[in-house]
């Protein structure tokens, strides 16, 4: 039988026509046909470093196993995974945070301080001090408040979380100034006015003194004169003193006993009597000032809603007779 021999050489060359494989047997890649790699499908060839030889693996595989702290894979695609980054706490004043820079070309991936990225934030009202922000009303820009248009700004306590909120000027100002009935403070458009009344004074304050005053006639009669000269007190008062100014001369045969009462009749006595004698030319004269002071115990006292009374007794012959007079009150609880 006869032998055939054919050279290494030139059974190689032969094999040199497959795709890849040049001449002398080497791996030539530039060879292979182009394809569109799946990476969620393909695979390529690798060196098994446990016994040296030449393996295939997904290259979803290799993604995921190349996959590290902040990466995740998936079909064979990397993409950003933050929550995979480890924990840590920021410091403000010297960490830094990755941006995109859109000012330059490509659009690159650069850090910068998150101290200097909060000082460029930082716009009216706010500034930025090694990374922490802050309330800085001194840079607000002025302007004149309308009190009846405008809003401020507030912490809304009785909300879960504390949150800012915003209120109108007019409607803060209404709610600190109470009821007007009872403060004396009223507001119109955010505007606050005040109208103090005897209601509103503070009782038992040395200062908080009301007075009433007018005029009690009584020429009319020789009879006995009972005028309401308060018709329902504004608030309860305890009679500090009386001052009557004669107005006119009183006359008649008798001296003219004036009462002060808190019921008619001057059957509830406020203060001491007051005789104008007739005779008596230095007290029964135009101008003449007469004290009365209050009695003893709580008849000085007149309820809020309560009367008093001027009360003049009979006096023979009587047919001239006025004075003015100055009620001193100390508003009472």
């Amino acid at each position: 039988m006869a032998t055939n021999k054919h050279s290494i050489k030139g059974y190689i060359g032969t094999v040199g026509t497959v795709t890849g494989i040049s001449e002398g047997g080497a791996l030539d890649i530039s060879e292979l046909s182009a394809a569109v790699v799946d990476v969620a499908a393909d695979s390529v060839a690798i060196l098994d470093a446990t016994d040296s030889s030449t393996k295939k693996e997904a290259i979803a595989d290799i993604v995921s196993g190349v996959a590290g702290t902040g990466l995740a894979a998936a079909s064979g695609q990397l993409s950003l995974d933050i929550d995979g980054c480890g924990d840590a706490t920021l410091d403000v004043a010297a960490d830094t945070i990755a941006f995109i820079d859109e000012d330059a070309s490509g659009d690159p991936t650069k850090l910068e301080s998150v101290a200097d990225l909060m000082t460029a934030v930082a716009g009216e009202g706010l500034i930025a001090t090694s990374g922490v922000l802050s309330l800085d009303i001194d840079e607000f820009g002025d302007a004149v408040l309308d009190p009846a248009a405008d809003t401020i700004p507030f912490i809304d306590e009785s909300a879960e979380g504390d949150p800012g909120k915003l209120e109108s000027v007019a409607d803060f100002v209404s709610a600190i100034a109470g009821t007007a009935a009872t403060t004396g403070i009223s507001n119109t458009s955010g505007v606050l006015s005040a109208a103090i009344k005897i209601a509103h004074l503070v009782a038992d304050e040395k200062s908080a003194i009301f007075i009433e005053t007018g005029a009690f006639d009584f020429s009319g009669s020789a009879d006995a004169v009972d005028t309401k000269v308060i018709d329902s007190m504004a608030a309860k008062g305890q009679l500090l003193f009386a001052v009557l100014v004669v107005s006119q001369v009183a006359n008649g045969t008798t001296s003219n006993v004036i009462s002060i009462s808190s019921a008619a009749g001057a059957n509830t006595k406020m203060a001491t009597d007051m005789t104008l004698t007739i005779a008596n030319a230095f007290q029964n004269t135009v101008g003449a000032p007469i004290f009365m002071w209050p009695v003893v115990g709580a008849n000085g006292i007149v309820a809020s809603g309560g009367d008093v009374y001027l009360y003049a007794a009979a006096s023979a012959g009587r047919s001239t007779g006025a004075v003015n007079y100055i009620l001193v009150f100390r508003k009472s609880s």
